[in-house]
């Protein structure tokens, strides 16, 4: 069965099992606690107490950068999640155990973060810190009761941004592009202006002068 108390400012959850190990974890809010401690017995109920030990040595900013070494260099984007990655050390939660950490945490998180960013995104970012934490649980059998982030409630995206090129833009860049030792880069840039796509487009581009051929590898529609 599961008991709860309070110890000086917040409220620890212990869950038992005759012949098998005690767990227990600290929450700040009662209705935290509560809510785990029913996950937890319903765990236990099912598969047994689980050792969740790990949860107390395990940061956050650890799972990330696992995700980024082990999954990010074969994935497509990855290179962009990697980014994300990267930069998440610098918030309050990088340092937070996993025993520790509750939706409360990514709720507060999203708020700070909207005071800097756009909504759609820190929508992506939720949605990366959201797949890891599901591979966490599903295929590294971290013992994690719940995704914490699955749960909290994400922004509306604003509305798209529409921005037509400059006249004064455009001579700039029909200028550089003029004077570039590659013939075909003029082309494919009037090209790309005609078609709408995005710059990220360049990057994956190939062309086969004789066949009068441009492929975009991996693009996305």
């Amino acid at each position: 069965m599961a008991t709860i108390r309070q110890r000086n400012v917040k409220w620890q959850v212990q869950v038992r099992r005759q012949g098998m190990p005690t767990t227990s974890r600290t929450f700040v809010l009662k209705a935290d606690a509560w809510k785990w401690s029913k996950q937890a017995e319903a765990e236990a109920d099912r598969y047994g107490i689980v050792d969740r030990t790990i949860l107390t040595k395990l940061t956050v900013s650890a799972l990330f950068v696992r995700f980024r070494d082990e999954m990010c260099p074969s994935r497509k984007g990855g290179a962009n999640d990697a980014i994300i990655i990267n930069a998440f050390p610098r918030s309050e939660l990088a340092s937070k155990k996993l025993a520790d950490l509750t939706s409360g945490d990514f709720s507060n998180y999203r708020d700070k973060r909207l005071t800097i960013v756009q909504p759609s995104t820190i929508n992506r970012e939720l949605g990366l810190l959201q797949r890891i934490f599901e591979l966490a649980i599903s295929e590294w059998k971290v013992p994690l009761s719940d995704n914490p982030i699955r749960t909290i409630f994400k922004p509306r995206n604003g509305p798209p941004r529409e921005r037509r090129l400059a006249e004064t833009e455009w001579k700039r860049i029909a200028k550089a592009s003029n004077q570039s030792r590659n013939r075909l880069l003029m082309p494919l840039i009037k090209f790309a202006l005609a078609n709408s796509f995005p710059e990220k487009w360049f990057a994956t581009c190939s062309c086969r002068v004789r066949q009068r051929i441009a492929g975009f590898h991996h693009a996305e529609s």
